[in-house]
């Protein structure tokens, strides 16, 4: 029962413990009202270890926790906090070498209490031969007087939590679940005879992101991703700044990814960095990283839904008691969105070194526009004037069919012309890259268009050179 009345201070000397009691019901409840307020997912772990080195011997054991409950209770312990003499829960270690595992299926672990106030030594005798000790426990201390050194200290009884890991594989586990307050904690699957080790995704109820090792991870990769991706935008800025770049579709669709991944980048950062953030607000700011990221993409809509079938793949809402479901989904469409995101007019075809010849096969849609300019694009230690006279001595760049009749003769095949500085279509990704303008006018140039195809013949490193063709629309 909700405690919203307050109690009446007027009963002079007949005040009893149930007095006080009373008032400290109805402070937590208040307390509770105003957390709700702020946060509608208030209760989960806001720490959680479990030492992994434990469960390959078979053992469940709770290196530190900090538990805030579906009443606005704090609970915290573990081995780590005891030996501490911090925390207010004691959490024996659990055997998991009894159990009966049937298969490889994960099995689930809980922290569970009596839902009943019962205080140990004063149960009914009914409850004495139950499964779980009673909630609660008292721990005396005594307390001096932090006011009057000269005051003699009293001795003050606390009131602490008694709580039990349960499994999934119990016997009654389902019903002794039912009937008490519990909290799961990790999923585990076996790893040989008595061993067990971690599930790799599972995320228990948080309200703090540093309390999920998996929920971690993905956010990390995901930042890692979003900065990686943002570097190769900024590459985009040329030496003399980003007021004189061009105007161009492409570059102001630049500029506007450019910015999107900026807002990303800097939330991350912190939510990473941090640890605090809960996983609704995280899931919100996921949300709208996949709306925004959308507007680039075709495959993806707003809400996350797939082209194929919007209604049914679209990203799930939240569940607090099941945060893996809606994390996993989120976090792969994030994925999805961010790499699709190309710095250049289009990403660029790479041609393959076979062990002899740069190759790559050219779609047909390539050669659709005669307006179409082509950029032959060489990351490599030799750059610039003695790249283009490397090339010119030694490179030969053809249709792959032609190749073994060019091979023979003193000819260059396609020409390409040198550009001291790099396209604005195109990004320059290092300094060790150099740009080449094809000419598409040229009699070699024919047979690449029919053969759909591109070979290019050189001395340089293999292991040192990248080759990559790009393609820019007119309007581009």
């Amino acid at each position: 029962m909700q405690a919203v009345r307050q109690v009446h201070w007027a009963q002079g000397g007949f005040l009893t413990p149930q007095h006080l009691q009373a008032q400290d019901a109805w402070q937590q409840a208040y307390a509770l009202r105003l957390h709700r307020q702020f946060s509608p997912y208030h209760w989960g772990y806001e720490a959680l270890v479990l030492r992994e080195d434990a469960l390959a011997t078979g053992m469940a054991t709770l290196e530190r926790f900090v538990l805030l409950t579906r009443q606005g209770e704090l609970i915290s312990g573990g081995v780590a906090a005891t030996a501490e003499g911090g925390g207010n829960a004691r959490v024996p270690e659990r055997s998991l070498l009894e159990l009966s595992v049937p298969n490889n299926e994960p099995i689930s672990l809980y922290l569970v209490l009596k839902r009943e106030r019962t205080l140990d030594g004063l149960g009914r005798s009914e409850e004495r031969g139950s499964r779980l000790p009673a909630r609660h426990r008292l721990d005396g201390e005594s307390r001096a007087d932090p006011y009057d050194p000269q005051a003699p200290a009293a001795e003050v009884d606390f009131l602490g939590y008694q709580a039990q890991i349960i499994s999934s594989l119990d016997e009654g586990a389902d019903a002794l679940l039912g009937a008490c307050e519990s909290y799961k904690f990790a999923e585990i699957v076996p790893n040989g005879p008595g061993r067990f080790k971690l599930s790799p995704d599972y995320i228990p109820p948080l309200v703090a992101l540093q309390a999920s090792v998996n929920l971690s991870r993905w956010a990390r990769s995901l930042r890692d991703l979003l900065v990686s991706r943002g570097a190769d935008f900024s590459s985009v800025k040329r030496q003399r700044g980003i007021r004189a770049a061009s105007t161009s579709a492409q570059e102001v669709m630049r500029v506007v990814m450019m910015q999107t991944f900026a807002r990303y980048i800097a939330d991350l950062q912190e939510i990473v960095r941090g640890g605090v953030e809960g996983p609704y607000p995280l899931y919100l700011r996921l949300r709208e990283l996949v709306a925004e990221f959308s507007v680039f993409s075709e495959e993806i809509s707003f809400a996350g839904g797939l082209r194929e079938n919007p209604a049914d793949t679209e990203l799930p809402p939240y569940d607090h008691d099941n945060l893996r479901a809606c994390f996993r989904i989120a976090f792969q469409r994030a994925e999805t969105l961010v790499k699709a995101l190309t710095v250049g007019a289009e990403v660029g075809i790479t041609l393959t070194f076979d062990g002899k010849l740069y190759k790559a096969e050219l779609p047909p849609n390539l050669f659709e526009s005669d307006k179409t300019r082509f950029y032959l694009a060489f990351e490599s230690e030799l750059r610039g004037q003695d790249l283009f006279g490397r090339l010119s001595r030694t490179g030969k760049i053809c249709a792959i069919e032609e190749m073994p009749r060019l091979l023979q003769a003193a000819l260059f095949g396609l020409k390409i012309d040198l550009l001291p500085v790099p396209p604005e279509e195109l990004p320059q990704k290092t300094p060790n890259t150099t740009y080449f303008l094809v000419d598409t006018k040229h009699p070699f140039w024919q047979g690449i268009r029919n053969g759909r195809n591109m070979a290019v013949f050189c001395d340089l490193p293999p292991e040192q050179t990248v080759i990559k063709l790009y393609p820019v629309g007119a309007e581009e």
